[in-house]
């Protein structure tokens, strides 16, 4: 019997987790035909509301962009960007608001138009760029610059 206790018992704690991590959403803002434009998701944070995630949807209902948010409301962490038919546009990884990590950009098509990283919102390093028919077209090296003071 204590056993299945247990299994009940975590299996609400796991439920209970996942509902905290989810939050409310809440939409923000709507295009004319009242179809949501930007949805944002809140959770309580010390008794406090506190926004961790935001996702802006096209006037046919495909997601636009989406990603999380920090303790500050600014970007963080892998951002997803869609082109109007949901096919993916861009993917980016923020720090604090700012491009840093890597970043990939796709043609229309699928193909990848250029990949490279960021540094504090300056491209860095070996970046590549492709033909639309998926042909390596060039390549450039970018060097850090100076960091952004706040």
């Amino acid at each position: 019997m204590t056993r299945y206790t247990w299994m009940l018992l975590l299996v609400l704690l796991v439920s209970a987790c996942s509902q905290k991590e989810k939050g409310t959403e809440v939409v923000e803002e709507t295009h004319p035909d009242g179809k949501p434009k930007k949805v944002a998701v809140y959770v309580d944070n010390a008794g406090k509301k506190q926004k961790i995630q935001e996702t802006l949807y096209y006037p046919n209902g495909q997601i636009e962009q989406d990603g999380k948010l920090n303790e500050n409301t600014l970007r963080e962490g892998k951002w997803t960007y869609w082109y109007n038919d949901g096919k993916t546009w861009s993917e980016y990884e923020y720090q604090n608001g700012m491009r840093h990590g890597s970043c990939k950009v796709y043609f229309p098509n699928g193909q990848i138009r250029y990949a490279g990283q960021w540094e504090q919102d300056q491209p860095v390093g070996n970046w590549k760029f492709w033909t639309n028919a998926g042909k390596l077209e060039r390549e450039a090296n970018y060097a850090p610059t100076a960091a952004k003071k706040p």
